[in-house]
């Protein structure tokens, strides 16, 4: 029968120890239904199957403590089965848990899985969290979260390297403290308009003061930043670059492109490019100047270039293009250009072409310069020099013929008297010779002897006087004899070997101007030779076709250098050249060390 018991947790576990001991003692099925009803209890009381077990394994072990100290033996087998009567209540419940438990799994591994996936979230997080706290902590930029008030909030530790200040050093201030005055009004206004806008603004270019004094170029980008939940103010991120090195260079570039375009504008050169791709034409503003054309209206492509070149010009320059783009070479013409208002201009174009690293060509650049005014000056330059030209052989003929008249009058008036004189004394000598009767006679005949012999030297000297001033064999032989007769006449003063050959016959005409120009010519190479060239031999050669008189002289001294011949101190050079010139002629000056000097003179017939 059911025991009365009052419901209390101490009670439950008494009647549960008196219960079990009762069971026993003699393994009543009534002593069961009581187990029975007693879990029953135990549930009322909110008794759960661990606390069920534990009252009993403490009442057994107290049980086998009495048992034992009262000498009597006892089974205890069987108390399990009072065990299952008390718990058998908790399984009638534990069954219409079953489908809620399983329902409980369910939810809970769906929980389980919820929970990995947001730890999987909160691990990538942090190792994002640790990515660009190192990346914010190495990056070039300085990175930096500003006040609504333009406070600084953050700033990153590329500031230290950047600007010199530790971070903690900004925190709190207002950046525009630091920014310069010239610049501080301008990024004043952005951060209000973009507080304002809420969008992303570039900041420009402005200086930030260092923290040695000096001033560093940033370029800066603001971002703004509200919180949707507005717990937090919004704020503002701005992310900032050195270009301070960048600014410098762009400064140092425009100085030079400024230097450029001066020196353009002085010098009168525009430059160009030509892509050929896509036929795309650009040059600079002094090229469009030349051209008397607005630099925004000129030609994109070289298809507008014939309207502004001559028409007289057109084809060569094509041509010059074309023949450069074919041999991947250079171009270096003269054309002239036609303005809007008519007026015609010379332009000199340089080029080259540029080709990729296949060898095909892909552009072309060059200049044009304006030589307009430089033409003018070489015609003037030019006319001067002719005029010179003319002078220079205008006054060479007249000293040519003054030399001829001087020579003939020397030759013919004082040689002739001398030669007289000398006779005279002769005959004075003779008579005296006949006619002595004393010593004093003896003496005047010696004196007479010796004026003869003063005659006899003056007499020379007037023979090679006339001679250097115009050779009698010249005008009485020819060209052909007064060349071998200078080559004798030098071999013998300069002990230098010298070999003629001429095909030219005595007959051969060659008129006395070209005559004299050739002597003249060979007389100063001779003259270069003996005072420079340190020959030992020397070859002349005299030949003519239908059209020239050429005149050939090798020696193998040391060599003329190529300095020395363009030398404006090489006066005998520059005579000769003048005199070539003068009539129409050309003469080559060709020299290798220690292989001699050959001068090659054509006077054209």
């Amino acid at each position: 029968m059911h025991v009365k018991m009052d419901n209390s947790r101490e009670e439950v576990k008494h009647q549960f120890f008196l219960k079990l001991e009762s069971f026993l003692v003699d393994q009543s099925a009534s002593t069961l239904v009581e187990a029975n009803y007693l879990g029953e209890t135990a549930i009322k009381e909110g008794i759960g199957e661990l606390d069920i077990m534990s009252i009993y394994y403490e009442a057994m072990a107290k049980i086998h403590v009495w048992y034992r100290q009262n000498g009597k033996g006892a089974e205890f087998k069987n108390s399990v089965e009072f065990l299952s009567e008390c718990l058998a209540p908790y399984e009638m419940r534990s069954q219409g848990y079953q489908e809620l438990i399983k329902k409980l799994d369910l939810r809970n591994n769906q929980l389980q899985r919820e929970v990995d996936r947001r730890k999987l979230t909160e691990e990538r997080l942090s190792k994002s969290e640790a990515y660009f706290k190192n990346l914010i902590e190495n990056t070039l930029d300085i990175i930096t979260v500003l006040n609504n008030d333009g406070s600084i909030r953050y700033i990153s530790p590329s500031l230290k390297r950047i600007m010199g200040y530790d971070p903690e050093e900004l925190m709190g201030k207002y950046i525009v403290n630091y920014i310069h005055p010239d610049n501080r009004q301008p990024v004043t206004i952005r951060l209000h308009r973009l507080y304002k806008t809420e969008k992303k603004m570039d900041l420009s270019e402005f200086r930030f003061r260092h923290k040695n004094g000096s001033w560093r170029y940033l370029e800066s980008v603001a971002h703004f930043v509200s919180d949707s939940d507005k717990e937090e103010a919004p704020y503002i991120i701005v992310n900032s670059r050195d270009i301070s090195e960048r600014v410098t260079v762009r400064e140092k570039l425009q100085k030079r492109k400024q230097q450029l375009t001066t020196a353009q504008e002085i010098a009168q050169l525009g430059s160009w490019e030509w892509e050929f791709r896509n036929d795309l034409l650009r040059w600079s503003r002094e090229l469009s100047r030349i051209y008397g054309i607005e630099h925004e209206n000129a030609p994109s492509s070289l298809k507008n270039e014939p309207q502004i070149i001559h028409p007289d010009d057109l084809k060569s320059a094509k041509k010059a293009m074309q023949q450069a783009l074919v041999e991947r070479g250079k171009v270096d013409f003269e054309h002239r250009i036609v303005r809007p208002d008519g007026e015609e201009r010379v332009l000199h174009v340089r080029g080259e072409v540029i080709c990729d690293d296949e060898g095909h060509p892909v552009k072309m650049i060059g200049t044009g310069q304006d030589i307009t005014d430089l033409k003018k000056v070489e015609k003037k330059l030019q006319a001067y020099s002719e005029l010179l030209r003319n002078l220079y052989a205008k006054q060479d003929r007249i000293r040519e013929d003054e030399r001829i008249r001087v020579a003939r009058e020397i030759h013919d008036e004082l040689g002739q008297m001398l030669t007289v004189l000398k006779m005279e004394l002769y005959l004075l000598k003779e008579k005296t010779i006949e006619e002595q009767e004393s010593q004093l006679d003896v003496n005047f005949i010696r004196e007479v002897e010796s004026i003869i012999e003063r005659f006899d030297t003056i007499i020379n000297s007037v023979q090679r006087i006339t001679t250097d001033l115009r050779p009698e064999v010249l005008d009485t032989l020819g060209l052909n004899e007064a060349i071998e007769w200078q080559c004798r006449k030098f071999e013998a003063e300069s002990d230098i070997k010298i070999s003629f050959a001429s095909i030219i016959e005595s007959v051969d005409p060659v008129d006395d101007e070209r005559s004299t120009a050739i002597f003249r010519i060979l007389q100063e190479t001779f003259s270069n030779i003996q005072e420079h060239a340190e020959a030992t031999k020397v070859e002349v050669h005299l030949k003519k076709d239908d059209q020239h008189v050429v005149l050939i002289v090798h020696d193998n001294g040391r060599g003329i250098s190529r300095d020395k011949i363009n030398a404006p101190d090489s006066l005998g050079i520059i005579g000769m050249y003048e005199r070539s010139q003068f009539l129409g002629g050309d003469i080559i000056f060709r020299g290798n060390r220690n292989e001699g000097t050959t001068v090659i003179l054509k006077i054209p017939l």
